[in-house]
């Protein structure tokens, strides 16, 4: 039927978190809602971030998802974090649209990544 100009009646927010969310749409910037989605709840998870990138890398990225399962190898994790790193480094996407996205992801995993090194000193 909507094809005849009638259109199914949007839900509304069920939750106050819901709520929130949707304002937030209206103020923030969309790349910067993408990032805050994705680290929400694994800010410091190196592991948990490489693991869903594809969630929030730009259309037509070059990235091979990798599970938690084989990220639990630390060769791995490596192999993937330096992967990561090439993708979306400053550097590499100085003059690239999605330019400021791809610094986001790089802060972030770096320092998850950093604090993870830390960790297996101990």
């Amino acid at each position: 039927m909507s094809g005849m100009g009638f259109t199914k009646p949007t839900a509304p927010p069920a939750t106050i978190g819901e709520m929130r969310r949707e304002e937030r749409k209206k103020t923030t910037d969309p790349e910067q809602l993408k990032i805050e989605e994705w680290l929400a709840g694994k800010e410091n998870n190196i592991r948990g971030l490489l693991a869903t990138l594809p969630d929030v890398l730009w259309e037509g990225a070059t990235w091979n998802p990798r599970s938690i399962g084989e990220l639990l190898d630390d060769r791995t994790l490596k192999k993937a974090y330096q992967a990561a790193c090439r993708l979306v480094h400053p550097d590499r996407s100085q003059h690239a649209p999605y330019k400021n996205l791809a610094n986001d992801i790089f802060v972030h995993i770096s320092a998850a990544y950093k604090e993870w090194e830390e960790t297996q000193k101990m």
